[in-house]
């Protein structure tokens, strides 16, 4: 019986899709609990920042686990693949490009950060870790 190999495109557009999805969720959350007050505004930064490196963790181990190629390899070009997306958009939603480029950096290490994550502790399908049998005393 031979294994199916599924086609690593389809893995790279998964895992980018999970990561905008699992972004643009929390972003909402985080505008609605700003409007009704409970996240004040001067903690709206390092919440996005927070929310950019979750989403972009949870989209790499997407990548990490389906991709052919090795689990760090697979973490940054999940996280660059996000980020990507992220710098298209922020450059197409701010004309002069002023405040994408004052706190942008931080969301773009924030994002290259969680790939790096999901490259350390992914691990790939169907490889399990064979541990030591304990000795008793």
């Amino acid at each position: 019986m031979e294994k199916k190999t599924r086609p690593a495109g389809a893995a790279m557009a998964a895992g980018t899709l999970v990561s905008l999805g699992v972004y643009l969720g929390l972003v909402l959350i985080t505008a609605a609990l700003m409007v009704r007050g409970a996240v004040g505004e001067e903690a709206a930064l390092p919440v996005v920042v927070l929310w950019a490196m979750a989403a972009s963790f949870c989209g790499a181990l997407v990548w990490v686990r389906r991709c052919p190629w090795g689990r760090m390899a697979c973490g940054l070009a999940g996280a660059a693949a996000f980020a990507a997306v992220v710098s298209c958009v922020a450059m197409a939603a701010w004309r002069d490009g002023a405040g994408w480029l004052q706190s942008g950096w931080l969301i773009l290490t924030a994002i290259m950060a969680g790939g790096v994550l999901a490259g350390t502790v992914g691990r790939k399908r169907g490889k399990r870790v064979k541990r030591p049998a304990r000795r008793r005393l």
